[in-house]
């Protein structure tokens, strides 16, 4: 946190910035890659940035970690409406953002399949009772079409919840999966949209609950995704159709975007890597949350060589699963 707003590595001015130490993602890449990605999908609404940076505390080399722009309400970042006194106005929703002390029907409510939805903007406890009503009855009626798929693209922007599907699944982020992280925005007059994207250290297969040939996103009852929107979309021609045809538009640009990213970011930080895993020797050992398989990338070139081959093997399923749906 900076005493004024401050420009740093070319990013808007601010005062509140992100520093992640990213421990169990020995890339070092993961939320620089997933965030570039991202960029690609122009019906998610704002992108942040990330990037890896070394990082010196009184002089002494502390390591690689990512630092970037903060998920928040301001001009500079998700410009919203300032606080409104009208029921329909600018909000900000966390699924899984839950704080301690939050009070349920008043900083975080469920809707249907949505659970622990926080009110990120405007400030909770600034709501009146009329903008608390009618932002849980929009988001219930939504979950309530989807689960009928009955009319929902009347209060979901689907395309904003394709692209969000396209990235989440490509990067196997199960974490994100209407679990936590996952941010939605109402604006006024507008539907839900989903996004903007966040939080991928333990994305791309290197969580030990990651399975080979399913989706991330479409989880069952009492499983650590849960029911989800994805459980009833996948069987609706409708979305299906389209998601197919956004695929086919998009998918070799988000690949090269992917693999640019990897390319690029891994030979600029190299260097800085060998020093990282001097101060953290986690190369080769056993990290939580992490397949004890992954001890076999022991060193950093392996490590880039996973990240790459499992995007590439993610996409090649993703190809041909996508292609055969109804």
């Amino acid at each position: 946190r900076f005493h004024e707003k401050t420009s740093v590595l070319g990013l808007n001015a601010s005062k509140n910035w992100v520093l992640l130490a990213n421990y169990v993602d020995r890339s070092l890449l993961q939320n620089y890659v997933a965030l570039e990605m991202g960029k690609v999908m122009d019906n998610i609404p704002y992108h942040s940035s990330q990037y890896p940076v070394d990082v010196f505390v009184n002089g002494s080399y502390r390591g690689v970690y990512t630092f970037g722009e903060q998920l928040e309400a301001k001009e500079e970042r998700i410009n919203l409406e300032d606080f409104s006194a009208e029921p329909d106005t600018d909000y900000l929703l966390e699924l899984g953002g839950k704080d301690d002390g939050d009070v349920l029907g008043v900083d975080y409510f469920h809707a249907g399949t949505l659970k622990f939805a926080a009110i990120k903007h405007p400030d909770s406890s600034l709501l009146t009772e009329s903008q608390r009503d009618f932002l849980i009855s929009y988001v219930q009626q939504a979950d309530k079409a989807v689960q009928n798929l009955d009319n929902y693209e009347e209060f979901i922007d689907v395309d904003s919840l394709i692209d969000w599907f396209i990235i989440h699944e490509l990067s196997y982020n199960l974490d994100c999966c209407f679990r936590r992280s996952c941010f939605l925005i109402k604006e006024k007059g507008g539907k839900l949209k989903m996004g903007p994207i966040w939080d991928f250290d333990l994305a791309f297969g290197s969580y030990f609950r990651y399975e080979e040939g399913d989706w991330a996103s479409e989880g069952y009852s009492g499983g650590y995704v849960g029911i989800t929107w994805i459980n009833f979309l996948l069987k609706d021609s409708a979305f299906t159709s389209r998601l197919r045809a956004r695929w086919n538009e998009i998918k070799e640009r988000l690949l090269d975007q992917a693999l640019n990213a990897v390319d690029h970011m891994s030979a600029l930080i190299a260097p800085s890597a060998e020093f990282n895993f001097k101060v953290w020797p986690t190369l080769g050992q056993s990290i939580p949350s992490q397949p004890d398989s992954h001890k076999k990338y022991n060193t950093y070139s392996l490590q880039v060589s996973r990240l790459r081959n499992f995007i590439l093997s993610r996409y090649e399923w993703m190809d041909d699963t996508i292609s055969t749906m109804n």
